[in-house]
This record gives C-alpha cells, structure tokens and sequence, in this order.
C-alpha cells in the first residue's frame, strides 16, 4: 500500500490518531507541496482531554518516507512535541520496517528524533537524506543515538541551522573494560553547504568507538568547520577509504584536537594507549614542542582516494605535524599504505606536500597551491616509489620539483627512484627551475617514463641533465610549449661538490638515445637554441612526429650529429623557421 499526496494545498493533516490502526499494510508515504500541512496524524477531536493518554503510533509496514516542500509540517504525530519547545520530527512512533528516509525542505524541524523513540522504532534504518531544512540543529541527542545504529547512508546538505552533527556526549560507559561502537555500519558520509557545522562529533569519551565501517567522507561547503575528527576518533576509521574536502575557508587539519582535549590526561590515554585490537596506530618518538609529549604516527589502513580541495586555511593533515612552525608539510606523522590517488588544489599554507618514509600513491594532481616549493624532499628511494601519473599547475612559488639533496646512496648499488612513473605534466609554474635537483652518482630515474608534457613554465631553462637524460628510455610523448627561458631540453649537468663524474661527461663526446620517442613538439619557445647543447650525439629510432613551430632562436637540433631513420624531413624547414635541412637529420 502507497499514499501519495502532492499539492493539496489546504489540508492540515493526513490521518487522525484513531485510523491508525487501519494502515497496518501501508509501506510507502510521498507529501510534497503542501504547505499547510503541519503533522501526517492529528488527534482525534472527540477525544476528552480528561481520559487522552499519550501511547506510541505504530506503523508495522511503512519502509519508506519522503517528505517535501512543507513550509509549515512541525511533526509526525502531533503529540509528538505536545510538552517540548523544540520541534523532532520523529517522536512516539515505531516503524520497524523502516528502510529510507528523505527529508527536504522542511522550515519548522528542530530535531530529526527526539527521546520518547522506542529504541528498536528504526533498527531497519539504512538510508537517510536531510536536505534544506534550514532550522535543523541536530539530527539527535544522546539519548536516542543507537536508533542509527543500522543507517548505512547519510546525506545533510544546507541545512543552515546545523552546528553538531551527533551529540555522544551524555553518552556514559559504565565498565571500562566496555566498548560501545556507534554509526558502527555507517559506510558512506556525505556533508554539504552546512554554513554553521564546527562538529561531525566532538569529546567521544573514553570507551566509545564511531565510524569503525565508514567508507566514503565527502565534505563540501562547511565554511566553520575547522577539522573533522580527534585522535581518540582516528582510532576508529580503519575502513575509511575516500575521503573529500572542498571549499570549508576555516579547515586547518583533518585531525585537531579539541580545547578541552588538550588539558586532559583522559584524551592523551586515548592517543598514546589504543585498545590492543587496534593494530594501524604505530608509536614513533615525536617530541610536540607545545605539549612536551610523544606524539603518534597516525594510520589510515584503507585510504586510496584523498581530494583537498580549496582550502584557504588549511596546514597540515594534522594538527602535531608543524608545530615547529618552520615548514608546513601535507602529510606528515601519518601513514597511508593504501593511497592510491591525491588530489590537491587551492592550499595556500602548504610548502611541501610528502615528508613520509613511504607513501605508495600512483595518481597525484597538484593545482594552483601558491606557496608550495617542493613536491617531495627524498631521502629514500622508496618515497612515491609507485607514482604513476603526476600533473602539477598552478603553483607559482614551486622551484624544484623533487629535492634529491637528502637522497642516500648505497655505495656500488644503484637506485632507481620514481621507477613507475609514465607520464609527467606541468603547467604555469612561473618559479620552476628544475624538475630535479643534483642527482647524485648511482641513482637513476624516470626509467618508464612515457609522456612528458610541459607548459607556461617561464624561469625553466632546460628539462633534463645528461645523466637525467640517460635514464629516459621508455619516452614515447615529449612537448614543451610556452616557456619563453628555455634554451635547451638537455642541459649542462649542474656540479655537485666533492664529485669527479661530470667532469668526465663534459670531456668527451657522448651518445645520448631515445629508443622509444616517437612524438616531439617544440612550440612557441622564443629562447631556444637547439635540442641539446652539449657533447652528446642523439639518437632518435623511432621518431615519426616532429613538430618545431615558433622557435625563432633554433638553428639546429644539436651540434653534432643526429639520427632519426624513420623521420621524413621534407617539411622540416617550414616547420623550424630559420633552421638549414641539413642540419636538421644526419646519419640518416
């Protein structure tokens, strides 16, 4: 049975209290557009005030409820808020089929539950939406929260009035020895445009554990949230594995801690002694110079997936990590053996994003973080050792973008750093000066590389060093356009104090390959002179697309000779401006 009820715009009320009974087979109710309704059931008139009792309605079927677009509804039941100020929407009723739950545009709703709920009235609950209900302060208090113990879905979105999300706090835990799991099957979490939220929850006490299933965080349009958990529930997101902030101006950190947490000896029990079962949150000695305490290195199993995305406060993924105050790194004293992709814009305190041993990312987009210098500064090759696919643009203060100055070295052992990686974009990083820094003796990379794309970078005046460029043997796609100090794409090898190779290299004549390129693109590149400057003979087998277009300055790919059998160069003058043909391919 189905009741749908859309534009009735004079009715108050769908049933009276003593019909009830009757619906005992209903399992879907639709209201929408009718804006005098004020509750579904009313009380009977005929009832004498003397022998009313208040009883629990019961609707044993209904599974599914959408109510929307009603300017007045105050609700369910009209004895429902008899003797309270605020409105809950839900109040001596018991649906025990209840299944989803839709919520939109309701003016008059204080509450979503309030405390007469029989505790088992939802136990089949899995899927909520709350949309623009503009007076909405919270969704319960503590004393109806396991009511949600079942809910698998939540979606709040503008919903103006909204400050805390869950109240745990009159929550109390008798044994200590007890754990209570709340939201323990909540796996997907989504909050948007909730101009007034500073809490998802706050001061969990001690022996409760939250969001222990929660998958998927998206989270967008909170403009007074300043983090999103404590430590104490760090704890519990072993199963967090895509999380999503976008455009809340007053985040600083994704962990923070709470004011009353940071006097507290309870809390500090919470971070430095987790339960024995919970094997992710690894000890490390980390002095915090504020606190004077060993901090933790925080684990996130199961996160893959993590965009961070116009944050113009925020600092660090946790609040410990630069207390120093002298670099704001992204990730640091935290650990993400699961992260596969990162995406970042819009973060304008960050000065590097990785300083972490390991961290098997293998998509990262970087955008429009204005104060960023430095990618990663390596010292290990296994930093980033999976990365796959890097974009970076946009952010103008980047100069190097991998510092190898830390990098170590086993003597007589070669090291391949960024082994994985096969295609590298960069675009309008007016700052960038090297895409590496000094590469030491012993270390080789990009060694599966594939495409290099590189726009608008106007302080770069050549990509790669001769020993950088040896490494470069899986390079299929090489374009550089729109970098006006350009002068070379391989450039004289910067010396490294206290090392003799590169004199070496400068002495004689070297052979430079490229087995695998087959497209290259030279465009609008007003400073360029030539391929490449130094010593080496190039080598091209498989080269087919050659496009050389607005390069004034170029006379010649390179010194010395340059083979590429497979390239047809009929065309080559009209493409390279002033260049002779003969110059252009020898040893053909």
């Amino acid at each position: 049975m189905m009741v749908k009820m859309h534009f009735c715009k004079a009715i108050t009320s769908l049933f009276q209290e003593s019909i009830v009974i009757c619906l005992v087979n209903l399992q879907s109710l639709d209201i929408c557009e009718c804006p005098l309704l004020e509750e579904v059931v009313s009380k009977d008139a005929r009832v004498d005030e003397v022998t009313k009792t208040c009883k629990t309605l019961e609707f044993p079927k209904l599974k599914k409820i959408k109510l929307e677009s009603l300017r007045r509804f105050k609700s369910f039941t009209s004895q429902s808020n008899s003797s309270v100020v605020h409105q809950a929407l839900f109040n001596q009723v018991y649906f025990p089929k209840m299944e989803v739950l839709n919520i939109y545009n309701l003016d008059c709703i204080v509450k979503l539950l309030g405390k007469e709920m029989p505790i088992t009235s939802l136990h089949k609950l899995t899927a909520i939406s709350l949309y623009d209900c503009v007076e909405l302060q919270s969704i319960e208090e503590s004393d109806s929260i396991q009511l949600l113990e079942n809910v698998v879905y939540l979606s709040v979105k503008r919903c103006n009035a909204l400050e805390e999300l869950f109240d745990v706090d009159g929550i109390k835990v008798t044994n200590d020895d007890a754990e209570i799991n709340m939201f323990g099957r909540l796996r997907t979490l989504c909050l948007q445009s909730l101009p007034e939220l500073e809490h998802i929850t706050r001061m969990v006490p001690k022996g409760i554990r939250v969001f222990q299933n929660l998958t998927d965080l998206t989270v967008e349009d909170c403009n007074r949230l300043r983090y999103l958990f404590s430590p104490s529930i760090v704890n519990s997101l072993v199963a967090l594995e895509y999380l999503s902030i976008e455009n809340c101006e007053a985040l600083q950190e994704i962990i923070g801690r709470e004011k009353e947490e940071e006097n507290t000896s309870e809390t500090r029990n919470i971070v430095n002694k987790p339960p024995s079962n919970l094997h992710h949150l690894r000890q490390v000695v980390s002095m915090d110079a504020k606190q004077n305490e060993v901090i933790d290195i925080l684990e996130f199993p199961k996160l893959n997936k993590l965009r961070l995305c116009d944050l113009s406060n925020f600092k660090s993924f946790r609040s410990e990590s630069n207390n120093d105050g002298i670099l704001q790194t992204l990730f640091n004293q935290v650990t993400l053996p699961n992260m596969k992709e990162v995406d970042i814009s819009g973060l304008q305190y960050i000065v590097m994003l990785v300083n972490i041993e390991e961290m098997p990312v293998r998509h990262m987009r970087v955008k429009d973080c204005y104060n960023l210098r430095t990618i990663s500064q390596l010292d290990s090759s296994k930093s980033l050792q999976n990365l796959e696919i890097l974009e970076v643009e946009g952010c103008k203060a980047l100069e190097v973008l991998f510092d190898f100055e830390c990098l170590k070295v086993t003597k007589d052992h070669a090291e391949s750093v960024f082994g994985r990686l096969r295609s590298l974009k960069l675009e309008s990083l007016d700052k960038l000066v090297h895409i590496m820094g000094i590469v030491s003796k012993g270390i080789r990379v990009f060694e599966n590389l594939t495409s290099i794309v590189v726009e608008k970078c106007g302080n770069l005046e050549y990509l790669f060093s001769t020993s950088m460029a040896y490494s470069l043997v899986s390079l299929y796609v090489l374009e550089v356009s729109d970098c006006k100090s350009i002068k070379t794409i391989i450039g004289k090898e910067e010396e490294k104090e206290g090392t003799s190779e590169i004199k070496t290299v400068e002495a004689m004549k070297t052979r430079i390959a490229f087995p695998n390129l087959n497209r290259l693109l030279l465009k609008n590149l007003s400073s360029i002179q030539m391929f490449c400057s130094e010593n080496c003979e190039l080598v091209f087998p498989l080269l087919k697309d050659l496009t050389i277009k607005n390069c004034p300055m170029m006379k010649e790919l390179s010194p010395w000779p340059v083979s590429a059998p497979k390239l047809d160069t009929s065309d080559l003058l009209d493409k390279a401006g002033g260049l002779a043909e003969e110059d252009q391919v020898c040893n053909k």
